[in-house]
């Protein structure tokens, strides 16, 4: 059955090459789709992206300072309620707070980008402007 023109736009923005799709169409499981041609070509986009993070950073200060400290006291919230649970059982019960379900989706967000050899080929592959800074910001 063919593809809807929106299915082939959602595996074009994966990465993958119109040969690529054809295959998948015939029902066959298309290939990882990593090309360093199609990484070369995502760079001005990534680097618009990366540009527009920093901008907004720069020019929100304080909202930035405010998210990044509310993302640490969740991943610190987080740590607190699992040590004690994990030496008392069910000591700490109920929802996460608004800051723990920050800290899950900038957890989220990682996992996503690198959990897994294909997760992080796809990366590299969509936004290599991102993963150079992701891995720039891990060494130094």
């Amino acid at each position: 059955m063919p593809l809807q023109f929106e299915q082939f736009k959602q595996l074009r923005a994966r990465g993958l090459s119109p040969e690529q799709i054809a295959s998948f169409e015939r029902g066959e499981k298309p290939k990882s789709g990593f090309s360093i041609g199609e990484t070369v070509k995502n760079i001005p986009r990534s680097t618009g992206q990366f540009v527009k993070g920093i901008g907004s950073a720069v020019i929100h200060p304080f909202r930035t300072a405010k998210e990044v400290s509310e993302i640490a006291a969740g991943g610190l919230e987080k740590g607190i309620v699992s040590a004690v649970n994990l030496a008392k059982p069910g000591t700490i019960k109920g929802a996460p707070s608004e800051a723990e379900k920050k800290f899950d989706m900038v957890a989220d967000f990682f996992k996503e980008r690198y959990g897994g050899t294909e997760n992080v080929k796809r990366t590299i592959q969509e936004d290599p402007v991102g993963f150079a800074t992701d891995v720039a910001s891990l060494i130094t």
